[in-house]
């Protein structure tokens, strides 16, 4: 896997969590998987397997950083996409696993780093998966127009 993947795996797995983390605060380690809505459903799986990944090895400043982030996200997300990339690029094998889980459900996702503008943007997506992901990094991205059925 490139360097540009595991940023955008990264990149999608901070997303999913920072959406759903004020739903994780008052929730019991174990039991966010149980949760009803479908995104933070999601999002509770992909928890609980991180919080699995890093309770098995010497982990513990990922285990911080993620309770830290999920604290507060908007503060600790540059943290913790730092932390996860390192520990993907050490453990190739969380990759797919990590990918499985976040391809379970449908995807739409615009990422505009380092003064990327994006415009003009319609995503359309149907169906029970997929994904549809623009990416933009110090770049202009206009008139785009996906579809998905």
């Amino acid at each position: 896997m490139t360097e540009l993947d595991i940023s955008q795996l990264v990149a999608q797995i901070v997303a999913l969590l920072a959406v759903a983390a004020p739903y994780f605060k008052s929730i019991p380690t174990g039991a966010a998987e149980h949760l009803g809505a479908k995104g933070v459903e999601q999002a509770g799986r992909l928890l609980a397997w991180l919080r699995k990944r890093l309770a098995s090895g010497q982990e513990e400043r990922a285990q911080q950083t993620l309770a830290l982030f999920l604290d507060d996200p908007a503060t600790f997300q540059e943290a913790l996409a730092r932390l996860l990339a390192e520990l993907l690029r050490q453990h190739p094998e969380w990759v797919s696993q990590a990918q499985a889980l976040l391809d379970q459900q449908p995807l739409q996702q615009i990422l505009a780093r380092n003064d990327a503008v994006v415009q003009e943007v319609r995503m359309r997506m149907r169906g029970r998966s997929g994904r549809q992901i623009i990416d933009a990094d110090d770049s202009l991205v206009s008139g785009i127009d996906m579809d998905m059925e």
